[in-house]
Order: C-alpha cells, then structure tokens, then sequence
C-alpha cells in the first residue's frame, strides 16, 4: 500500500470517528434518558463528572434490579396465568345455603316460651330507647350509634346464646332431597349427600342459620352434579314480617342465598351469595379455575401462614383470607378486655387439606 493511500485511509477513519461523535453528541442532547443529558449540557467539568457518576450509579442499580427479578423468575413457580380446567378431574366446591327469612314458623312459639321480644319489638324498643335518651336531647351523633344496632344481628346478640340456634331453621326441614352424581370409572353413581360428604351449621348475622355441604376428599375430583331441593317454610300471610328491618333490604325479601366456594373453606355470602326466588328451577354452573404457585421455600408465600382456621367454636375451615378476618373480629368481639394485638390475614386460599371431621 502507498504512502498516498495510507493516508486518505487515515483520513477517512478521522472524518468517520468525528461523525461518529457528532452524531453521538446530538443524542446525547436530544435523549429522554434521565441525567444524559445533564452531562452534556454541565457548565464545568466538576458537574459534568458528578453527572457521569449519577447516571452510572443509576443505570448499575437498574440493572441489579433487572438480574434479581430474573433469576426470581427463574428460580420461583409464581407468575402462571390461570388455567381453566375442562374434561379433567378438579375438585367439587363446597355449598352454602342459607334462608332469607331468618326465623322460622317455630320461632315466635320459642321467644314466647323463653319470654323474649321478637325482632320488631326489639327495633321498637331501641328506636324509643334512643329516641328519649339521645335525640330529644340533640345528641345526634350518639342516637345514630345506638340505632345502628337496629338489624338482625343486633337483635341475635341481645338473645341468650343458647336460644338463638333454635330459632332458625333445621337442615332437616330445610333440605328435602339432595343427591349427587359422582363418577366412577365410566360409569356415573347417584348417592344421597350425607353418603359422599356432611353438611355443617354456622350463625350468620343476618341469615341465622346457614348450612354448608362439604364433600368427602375420596369424592371431590368425581363429583359432577349437586341436585337440592330446597323447603323455604314461607310464611302464608306474606304482609307479616316480623323479622324485617328498614336498614336491611334483604331482610323484606323471600327465597334463599346459595354460595358456591373453594372446598372447606368459610363462604364470603354478602359479595358471593346468589339470591334465589322461591318456586324456581335454578341451575348453577361451576367453572373451575387453578391457580398454581410453590409453597415455601420455594415460592413466595409465607411459612407462617396456616392451612386451617377455627371459627365458631371447634369448626374446621380451609384458610383463606375471608375466614382470616372473620376469626380475628370473632376472637375480639369476645373478649372480655381489649387486646392489642397483631395479625396478618395473608391473601392466600389453600387447597383442601385432610381436615377432622
């Protein structure tokens, strides 16, 4: 190679070099990276170098975010969409019944027999109690507090405990016929309820008694189909309502709440219930959805979290958050004294796990 050529290429690599940096420079002042272009635009050399090291510093921290959330994802099971499963076995939700008429044609006979007032002479009674106390006296903000109590569950707590079961309404007259259809091998098996699962009663505050029906493990993922047929006890005079409250719309209306949810867990009947009106043929259909994620120590859930929660005496439920909040106001309510304490209801709902029945 000549001594000419030599240097028309070094020429070449110095013009494309400058255009290079030129270009650069422009991006430089044009860029929407944070800091970029504060370097440029540095009115001394001191500034320009603290510039240069802010952005250092802030792009290393970007990336040692972006390499710990990878090897999160790779090392962790937690981000899985989803899955609905069809034409595969999945277990059988639990249901939960309840009537909106809370008391049942017995009730009245059981206040009259523990001498006891009835629900609306309750609301009478309160109404006047307030009334007199605090708002004749212009204490408004205290009639409010007191009248609040005006509701079915105000009403519940004011009874004896060992009356209140007692005035709603039993499984066996409540449930007239309930069957279930479960597979076995190719075959499809019809059993009565009480043979493949149990039903178990808790006190609701404004439904009184609500029965829930769990299936058996051994069952859950071959149960196809729950057939209820359902005796509301519906009152003939329906103008009378001794059990309705102002406060309450549900409670002036008739039929019965059915809460379809995971197995054994406690039924969140105020958001999921679905209202049913006496004398109809309803079908619900159940779509089942797994989310799947890994326990600890592998997955992000906490170690501390329980599987099962106790609510209302020795009853046995699935955790979950619902039954989390539930437990924690019960335990307070019935303390005799304020305690503080603290707990975390973790927003998780474990599947079924083998639970004394």
């Amino acid at each position: 190679m000549t001594k000419k050529s030599k240097k028309l290429t070094s020429k070449n690599e110095s013009q494309l070099r400058k255009d290079l940096k030129k270009e650069f420079l422009h991006f430089c002042q044009t860029t929407t990276i944070r800091g970029v272009t504060r370097v440029v635009t540095a009115r001394n050399k001191t500034l320009q170098i603290l510039w240069i090291a802010s952005v250092i510093l802030f792009f290393g921290g970007l990336f040692v975010c972006m390499f710990i959330l990878t090897r999160q994802y790779l090392e962790y099971n937690v981000i899985h969409p989803p899955q609905v499963l069809r034409d595969t076995p999945s277990p059988f939700p639990s249901l939960t019944l309840c009537n909106l008429r809370p008391l049942s044609s017995e009730a009245n006979s059981i206040l009259n027999k523990y001498n006891l007032k009835s629900p609306r002479q309750f609301a009478i009674d309160v109404n006047n109690f307030a009334a007199k106390a605090y708002y004749f006296s212009n204490d408004i903000h205290s009639y409010q507090q007191v009248t609040s109590a005006v509701s079915m569950g105000g009403y519940l707590e004011s009874l004896p405990q060992i009356v209140v079961p007692k005035l709603g309404h039993n499984l066996s007259h409540t449930v007239i016929h309930c069957m279930v259809i479960h597979a076995e091998g190719s075959k499809r098996v019809m059993n009565e309820c009480i043979q493949v699962g149990r039903w178990r009663r808790f006190v609701h505050a404004q439904y009184l008694n609500c029965y829930t029906y769990d299936i058996h493990e051994i069952y859950r993922n071959h149960v196809r189909t729950i057939e209820l047929f359902v005796y509301l006890d519906e009152s003939m005079n329906i103008t009378s309502c001794s059990d309705c409250f102002s406060s309450e719309i549900k409670s002036q209306l008739s039929g019965a709440v059915v809460t379809v949810h995971n197995a054994e867990t406690y039924p969140d009947i105020n958001q999921e219930g679905i209202n049913i009106q006496p004398g109809s043929l309803t079908e619900i259909k159940v779509k089942t959805i797994k989310h799947t994620q890994k326990t600890p120590p592998y997955g992000r859930c906490s170690p501390d979290t329980p599987t099962k929660i106790h609510l209302y005496g020795s009853e046995v439920y699935a955790y979950s958050e619902h039954a989390c909040r539930m437990s924690t106001i019960q335990n307070t309510s019935s303390s005799s004294f304020y305690i503080t304490q603290f707990v975390i209801c973790h927003p998780y709902t474990f599947a079924y796990n083998a639970l004394d029945t």
